[in-house]
């Protein structure tokens, strides 16, 4: 199995793949003695998307907000690095005499 299928795996099994991320997450924040929490939402935004998860819990928010457009960017830039055309290849000892 290669890498860009492990990266296609994990993103086929993100929900429960993440919730074990998040729970990992969560005990650190309890032993540090903070809180995760959703980023403050405006009611208008203009700039830039506004991609929240109206009413979902902090998991779902970072979730697919945060980990599924990582996956997606990941898994996209392995297949443009390692596309047919731009493999090099070369037999081995060519270069050597």
């Amino acid at each position: 199995m290669t890498t860009v299928d492990n990266v296609k795996e994990l993103r086929k099994n993100i929900n429960s793949e993440f919730h074990e991320w998040y729970a990992d997450a969560e005990r650190i924040s309890n032993d540090v003695g903070c809180e995760i929490s959703v980023p403050r939402i405006a009611g208008r935004q203009t700039n830039r998307a506004n991609s929240v998860i109206q009413g979902g819990t902090t998991e779902d928010y970072y979730r697919m907000n945060v980990a599924v457009p990582f996956i997606d960017h990941l898994l996209q830039e392995l297949l443009t690095r390692f596309e047919q055309e731009n493999r090099v290849y070369s037999s081995p000892c060519s270069n050597y005499k």
